[in-house]
């Protein structure tokens, strides 16, 4: 599968805008070559294993409001935009650029295992 950049912008996809404080608007969108379905990649070099996405102890419930995006509730809850990718990961969120419904019920791993997922990243790339 070839992949190049786009040329459209995310509001020429979708019609919907981000918010001007999303930071979804640094990353380019990309396409596949073969069918243009239009993409994020967001490198993700490592994945959250499924016993922790799938046992509470491990994630608080939050409820989605009316025109939140991911990087909004990455601040809500650790008071940084930044780890936007993180909450979709919890979600097994392919493409972060579709719309969250209001009233979705979205998993966002506790504070307290943050130290957990960054040492795991800090060994994979030390490898």
């Amino acid at each position: 599968m070839a992949i190049r950049p786009a040329t459209k912008r995310f509001v020429d996809i979708t019609n919907q805008r981000l918010s001007v404080s999303s930071r979804l608007n640094l990353y380019n969108i990309l396409r596949t070559t073969e069918n243009n379905t239009y993409f994020i990649n967001i490198f993700r070099n490592f994945t959250i294993s499924d016993i922790v996405k799938n046992n509470n102890i491990y994630f608080n419930i939050y409820y989605a409001e009316d025109e939140d995006w991911w990087d909004n509730i990455s601040y809500k809850y650790y008071g940084t935009e930044v780890l936007w990718y993180l909450v979709c990961e919890m979600n097994n969120v392919v493409n972060p650029f579709e719309e969250i419904e209001q009233g979705q019920q979205i998993k966002v791993l506790k504070e307290g295992y943050l130290y957990n997922v960054f040492k795991n990243l800090k060994n994979i790339f030390q490898l």
